[in-house]
């Protein structure tokens, strides 16, 4: 059974990788493609989705991840965020010990920073992966 620090350590290890629309490598990574890559790499899911637009369809997401992971009522390390910079969800996020790990388009890679007060605002959701337990 993979454990949550292994998530976490996971997706560690693409930090710095450029922001790249649709990006499943470390050459780019979109914040879709980081939590694809990870479930692909620790073999807790091999589920892909392409063809989506820079600022994918909030719902067709939700159901993506409804479909592909368990819903949690509280996020912990590990786990999946659903987020919102607008009305719709559109982006995602890894639970950390720090705070979060995501491909931010707008500094242009992935980070890890705090999940201050600003990003809990952002907060629709969160998944559990499959094959870890809850």
């Amino acid at each position: 059974m993979i454990e949550r620090a292994d998530i976490v350590a996971c997706a560690r290890g693409y930090l710095g990788v450029p922001w790249l629309h649709q990006g499943r490598t470390r050459l780019g990574l979109d914040c879709a493609g980081l939590i694809i890559i990870v479930a692909h790499e620790l073999a807790l899911s091999d589920f892909d989705v392409n063809g989506y637009g820079v600022e994918p369809q909030g719902h067709v997401m939700r159901s993506l991840l409804e479909t592909h992971a368990e819903r949690v009522s509280e996020p912990k390390l590990g786990d999946i965020l659903l987020l919102r910079f607008t009305r719709l969800p559109q982006h995602l996020a890894i639970v950390t010990d720090y705070g979060m790990i995501h491909t931010h388009r707008a500094v242009g890679r992935v980070v890890e920073h705090a999940f201050d007060r600003t990003w809990a605002a952002r907060m629709v959701d969160a998944f559990a992966f499959p094959k870890v337990e809850h």
